[in-house]
């Protein structure tokens, strides 16, 4: 299985303003596809990354592939 995940954050430049979210992707009609907002009062696109690997690993029931973009 191969999971593709992708967070991204609106105004990062900016603390207080910035906006993120975040997304997975198993294929198409798959239950554990999903993308949402960042929670929480510091939002960056490390934290929305981190978060889309999360949620692999918490759905994930058997070895998969993690396709990440994520370069820091």
């Amino acid at each position: 299985i191969i999971a593709y995940t992708d967070g991204s954050a609106l105004h990062a430049d900016y603390k207080l303003h910035a906006r993120a979210g975040w997304g997975v992707w198993y294929g198409e009609g798959s239950a554990f596809n999903v993308s949402a907002q960042l929670q929480g009062f510091v939002q960056t696109s490390y934290k929305a990354e981190a978060r889309a690997l999360l949620h692999v690993v918490r759905t994930a029931g058997v070895p998969t592939c993690i396709k990440c973009d994520c370069k820091p």
